[in-house]
């Protein structure tokens, strides 16, 4: 819908120094920095580890495929980039925190609120049992925080034939209905159905292996049943683990399932018939994951009302333990917020000092075709080469990059970075490695915000896209 605001940033290109403000306004998604420690051993214990380990299944079975097969490499960088993004992210964050020394840190405040509660008797009697409560209901809650983890992670977001089949479920809940009448559902169907096949064919099989999909099924589904107590096993479990393995079950999904070949599927939505849709071993297995993750999440969902009732409590005490010492502000709860601060350079841990921002020069001489990563882009490479770049530019070079102490977490990239006079000056798109602790502390010394210079924003519009439409529009200063 064509959007005419009142008002728009204006766009600085006369750049900045080491020292100067920033600030930025964006949507934060969640912290939990005034999370116990037993909720950060949890985290340290079984979040971050079972994330990892099972990303790592994925990442090495992606990269094994992609190595031997060009045709799978050119289909698969997507889908493992996305893996090995928070594969990384969450090692960040088991390695920092650790460094930080969160749990001790947190230990030591809880023994401090322990002392103040037990000098008071009306203190006491008010939260002397709370963080024996939210230790006792974390600990209960770790085969279930597991198991949830599991099912989204080596499930859901596993094998794609798995979150393909999740995609019908609306068509299935509509051939089951017999609530609307004949003309109701044959149109509702009918729309369901060209979304779908739209799907199928766009988006897809044209990124999708048989046999690399089927490797996945096989090694991921195996995690689940070696590393979940079988009371989270769903019930298909019980029929492969009588009668078959995972491999051979694995053999027959991919074979018998109109899911495993987009010629099945369209035969399937082109008469889209119910019984063939539950009589489905593909089907079968999603809908049985599906039903046991759906009695698992309400287990945990009771222990989560639970916890926050406690941690509620804790906060409050400790907020009224530091009320003239401490200033508190609310965690990120992915709605508008704002920080400021300024554009610093950096020390990695046990690094060298790394400047404040680099350059399009610093990107060409990072240049290796044998990594996706650092793939320079032939006419971005030319336009280097032939010095084409017109007033976006600071000692003859276009500035790439900026760091500052800003305290952005995932939700914020394509935040605008402004400066002191209000104009933008760049683009929030990522943290720092020692920043993967920022969702349950922050650390200003070592936690940096990167982001995309806005010159080289401008500069890719108007040399790179020739966008002069869009360049017009902007209020450069």
């Amino acid at each position: 819908m064509p959007y005419t605001p009142k008002y728009f940033l204006p766009i600085s290109n006369k750049g900045y120094k080491e020292g100067d403000f920033t600030m930025s306004i964006g949507f934060p998604g969640n912290t939990d920095r005034f999370m116990t420690s037993y909720g950060v051993q949890q985290v340290l214990d079984i979040i971050d580890p079972t994330i990892v380990r099972i990303r790592d299944v994925k990442l090495g079975i992606l990269k094994r495929n992609m190595q031997k097969d060009s045709t799978i490499a050119l289909m698969y960088p997507p889908k493992y980039n996305n893996i090995s993004n928070y594969w990384k992210y969450f090692m960040g964050q088991i390695d920092v925190m650790n460094r930080l020394k969160v749990m001790e840190t947190k230990r030591n405040l809880e023994k401090e609120f322990t002392s103040w509660i037990n000098a008071d008797p009306q203190r006491k009697s008010q939260y002397q049992n709370v963080l024996n409560n939210i230790q006792n209901i974390i600990t209960s809650s770790n085969q279930l925080r597991k198991a949830i983890i599991y099912y989204n992670e080596a499930a859901f977001n596993g094998p794609d034939l798995i979150s393909l089949i999740l995609k019908f479920d609306s068509l299935y809940l509509t051939l089951k209905n017999n609530k609307l009448s004949d003309d109701q559902k044959n149109k509702t169907i009918l729309e369901q159905t060209t979304k779908l096949k739209y799907y199928v064919s766009n988006y897809f099989y044209p990124s999708f292996n048989a046999n690399v999909d089927k490797e996945l099924f096989i090694s991921l589904f195996q995690m689940i049943y070696n590393d979940l107590l079988p009371q989270y096993h769903p019930d298909i479990f019980m029929q492969i683990s009588q009668n078959s393995t995972f491999s051979l079950f694995a053999d027959e999904v991919y074979n018998k399932s109109i899911f495993s070949s987009k010629t099945k599927i369209f035969d399937f939505l082109n008469n889209p018939q119910l019984s063939i849709l539950e009589n489905d071993l593909g089907f079968k297995v999603t809908k049985s994951l599906y039903v046991k993750y759906r009695d698992i999440y309400k287990d945990y969902d009771k222990t989560i009302i639970n916890l926050n009732n406690e941690e509620r409590k804790f906060l409050a005490g400790i907020r009224e333990m530091l009320k003239n010492s401490h200033k508190f502000y609310p965690d990120a709860n992915s709605t508008m917020r704002l920080t400021y601060g300024k554009i610093v350079n950096y020390t990695p841990t046990g690094g060298s000092p790394l400047p404040y921002y680099t350059t399009l020069d610093d990107m060409i001489a990072r240049e290796n075709p044998n990594n996706q990563e650092f793939i320079v882009d032939p006419k971005l490479k030319q336009l280097y080469n032939n010095k084409d770049f017109g007033t976006y530019t600071i000692n003859g070079k276009v500035p790439l990059c900026f760091i500052s102490d800003l305290d952005v977490i995932g939700g914020c990239s394509g935040a605008p970075v402004i400066n002191a006079n209000g104009e933008v000056i760049g683009i929030v798109f990522d943290i720092n490695w020692e920043a993967t602790s920022s969702q349950y502390t922050f650390d200003a010394e070592q936690t940096r915000c990167i982001a995309t210079d806005i010159r080289f924003v401008l500069f890719y519009l108007d040399k790179y896209l020739n966008a002069q439409n869009i360049i017009n529009e902007l209020n450069i200063i």
